[in-house]
């Protein structure tokens, strides 16, 4: 089974965004344990979800379904074709991006910011590595006090920057983990620098083209009948708008069960990243972090477990990939804050008793 201390890991990763009308005001959604004689589909039916989830191990599918509303609205069902923002799960997609990139020569993840950013401060200090890794000791923009003054707003990768670029490091660059959505925001910046396209392009071209993900991209402000779910807060209204501009390349993408499950199989085939990148992507560096990955494993088997969640205004979403094994599980919600990080644990618990 997962031990509790993956459970504590997936709380901890992926919250990109809180927004007001969110967790304080109001009653958080909670999980319960799986009974005995309980399947995914019953127990996902008795937790109050709405989302999909997707479940496989070694190629051979357990579960691959839609439950609740994608629009209360309309009535629209959830179903695996319906298409989610997915938070903070985006920043393995950037780190892919930038794999890609350094496999073109066009950079390396230890080249520093003032490589490609000429005019970024401590850009002399900072590689990219530390950027992917949690490392390089920026303030996390999306914790400024200030922060929620600008979700309505349209930015630029620049005007993004601006928040906190200038702000004092809040370590040394390496020497501690802090998790903090700036350091992908300036990856996506770099992204467009170095390929002169723009970031959500680049995504489209060069990462979900080659990988047939036709339904992955950027996210609109607007859902886009009736492939995109809306987004709703634990008590049913829907959750406050924020422009898709502000999460970037720090969260700003939107996926589906079937997509994440070809992202998932890409990486055990090297179908977009090479051997040596993807090894690179999963090697641990502080805190059991990988570039876009956290890096753990189950306790009572030492099995390796790559993991990341996401929370942005009204979606929850987290991916578990067990590799020894080649299970997968996928989790994603159109409730804002749901724990689908413990709906994935005790999926995990049915999965291992079948």
């Amino acid at each position: 089974m997962l031990s509790l201390d993956l459970t504590r890991i997936i709380f901890a990763l992926g919250l990109l965004l809180t927004v007001c009308g969110c967790g304080s005001e109001q009653a958080k959604p909670k999980v319960t344990d799986p009974l005995e004689e309980q399947d995914f589909e019953s127990y996902i039916l008795s937790q109050n979800f709405s989302g999909a989830v997707y479940i496989a191990r070694d190629g051979e599918i357990l579960l691959n379904k839609g439950f609740g509303l994608a629009n209360k609205d309309s009535e629209q069902s959830n179903t695996p074709e319906t298409r989610f923002r997915i938070g903070s799960v985006s920043k393995q997609f950037t780190a892919a991006a930038i794999l890609t990139l350094q496999e073109q020569g066009l950079l390396s993840v230890n080249d520093y910011i003032s490589d490609h950013l000429s005019d970024f401060p401590n850009g002399t200090q900072i590689t990219l590595k530390h950027l992917l890794t949690h490392t390089s000791g920026l303030p996390n923009y999306t914790a400024l006090p200030d922060f929620e003054d600008y979700l309505n707003d349209e930015l630029t990768p620049d005007e993004i920057m601006a928040m906190f670029k200038d702000l004092p490091l809040e370590f040394v660059p390496g020497s501690a983990f802090k998790y903090s959505n700036s350091g992908y925001v300036v990856l996506g910046a770099i992204i467009e620098q170095v390929s002169g396209i723009a970031y959500a392009d680049y995504m489209a071209l060069h990462v979900f083209a080659p990988l047939q993900m036709d339904a992955s991209g950027y996210g609109t402000n607007e859902p886009v009948a009736p492939l995109d779910a809306k987004g709703y807060k634990p008590d049913g209204s829907l959750a406050p708008y924020i422009d898709m501009s502000l999460p970037y390349a720090a969260g700003a993408l939107v996926s589906t069960l079937g997509d994440l499950a070809k992202w998932d199989k890409a990486l055990y085939d090297n179908t977009l990243l090479s051997t040596e990148s993807t090894e690179l992507m999963f090697t641990p560096e502080l805190n059991g972090y990988g570039l876009g990955w956290q890096i753990t494993n189950i306790a009572e088997t030492e099995e390796p477990i790559h993991v990341h969640g996401g929370n942005i205004a009204g979606f929850s979403a987290v991916i578990v990939r067990f590799p020894m094994t080649r299970k997968l599980i996928v989790v994603l919600s159109n409730t804002d804050d749901y724990p689908v990080n413990k709906l994935a644990v005790n999926l995990n618990l049915i999965a291992v008793r079948q």
